[in-house]
């Protein structure tokens, strides 16, 4: 249930960006600065992408959580999802994220 309503609010904070994005490229088409949906855009493509990182982290923790003992989630969130912003992929970066084994 928890990940209908995340993949629903996720989906229309990407329509949002999306039609943001299309207004903004109508405006400088049309030769007009469009800063406040600009600063829509930028926003809402920064929510979705962070949105899609904690939903892709969460998959791959949830893996990491039944085989390993009681920890806190946020030391292995960070090193994963840092990983992913810095270009390894989806299985590099849960792997970064297992330096969790070694404390």
């Amino acid at each position: 249930m928890i990940l209908q309503i995340y993949s629903i609010i996720h989906t229309l904070i990407g329509l949002i960006a999306i039609f943001a994005a299309l207004v903004v490229v109508l405006g400088l088409v049309g030769g007009k600065r469009l800063d406040g949906w600009t600063k829509w855009f930028l926003i809402t493509a920064d929510v979705a992408t962070l949105a899609e990182l904690l939903r892709e982290t969460k998959q791959h923790h949830g893996n990491y959580e039944k085989t390993h003992g009681t920890h806190n989630w946020w030391d292995w969130y960070a090193p994963c999802m840092s990983a992913r912003q810095n270009g390894s992929s989806p299985k590099e970066a849960a792997a970064a994220a297992r330096y969790m084994e070694e404390r």
